[in-house]
């Protein structure tokens, strides 16, 4: 539902682009009266908020495909968004959710960025679930996160305020 009101504020946005290069003001047809910057800034104003909408509601499916596979006796300990980069410091990065249960933690990719395609599907290289049992390490670095598992590593940008916590929650769960 968040989706579908997403896509009519960025139709809206459009329509009152494109009315505006008409030279008609869209919002004063239905008694609307904008001035100033709020006027000028209207149609991008919508777009955006549109986009915020469908990225949220993205987020949200994430969420409830987690809770979904879960079982019985599992609960849901930390769910939070990161970043995980493509390659070398100036390569594109994959946003995802990261997520801590009793039994496993795990990443999903939502969406990949780079300096060609802002918005790309993700194909899944950087996903992964792994029981916590078999979680070897986890440390924290001043804006990344690294967990070892046998020989496998993943490291994940959850920004500079939640490092440590992730990193306290996964340590938790292992001992």
């Amino acid at each position: 539902m968040i989706t579908y009101l997403g896509y009519f504020f960025i139709l809206l946005g459009i329509v009152d682009f494109l009315a505006s290069l008409q030279g008609t003001d869209f919002y004063a047809m239905f008694g609307i009266y904008l001035e100033g910057l709020a006027y000028q800034y209207s149609p991008y104003a919508a777009g955006l908020l549109g986009f915020i909408l469908i990225a949220l509601d993205k987020n949200k499916d994430i969420n409830h495909l987690i809770e979904k596979s879960m079982e019985k006796d599992e609960n849901l300990i930390l769910s939070s968004l990161v970043s995980v980069r493509k390659g070398g410091i100036f390569s594109g990065t994959e946003s995802g959710t990261f997520f801590i249960t009793n039994k496993r933690l795990g990443y999903i990719g939502n969406f990949s960025q780079n300096g060609e395609n802002l918005d790309a599907e993700v194909d899944g290289d950087n996903d992964f679930i792994w029981q916590v049992k078999d979680v070897s390490s986890a440390r924290a670095t001043a804006v990344s996160v690294i967990i070892k598992s046998g020989e496998e590593e993943f490291k994940f940008l959850p920004g500079f305020w939640k490092t440590k916590s992730i990193v306290d929650s996964i340590k938790a769960n292992i001992n």
